[in-house]
């Protein structure tokens, strides 16, 4: 299968799953900024590691800034998840998030300023990424779990 074809598919996939019109746009504009965008694409679809070590993400919004969404900034990180076939993201506390990533942590970081240059919901002060240590316990994060 075509990288092209799996981005398209992970999208297709994701925005039926969503009934919000408004989280099925927001899908709609990163995929389209992945696919305008050939090194964002390079650095998403390519694999790099030969397993997929867990990783944490946490973002630290601006002062007063409410107009950065941690449920983006959570689709973000499912749609990342997916692409690279990962095994879902996980809450093991409030405002952090456990995933697969199968490059390193600073594309991670990379891909996610690039993201939040381009979404002024995606706008972060801080960033925290860093390997996790164990298998992640906590809520999976799930596209069903917003829909309840």
């Amino acid at each position: 299968m075509a990288m092209e074809d799996r981005l398209s598919e992970v999208f297709d996939t994701l925005r039926a799953e969503f009934r919000r019109r408004d989280k099925r746009d927001f899908l709609t504009d990163i995929e389209g900024q992945i696919q305008d965008d050939p090194e964002l694409f390079d650095a998403i679809l390519h694999r790099r590691l030969p397993s997929s070590p867990y990783v944490m993400v946490t973002f630290d919004r601006r002062p007063n800034d409410f107009a950065f969404s941690y449920s983006h900034a959570d689709l973000v990180l499912v749609a990342l998840d997916r692409i690279a076939g990962g095994s879902g993201i996980f809450k093991p506390l409030n405002q952090l998030r456990v995933m697969r990533w199968n490059a390193s942590e600073t594309a991670l970081v990379s891909i996610l300023r690039a993201f939040a240059a381009a979404n002024p919901n995606l706008k972060f002060r801080r960033i925290l990424v860093a390997p996790y240590p164990s298998p992640p316990a906590g809520f999976r994060i799930d596209p069903k779990v917003y829909q309840r």
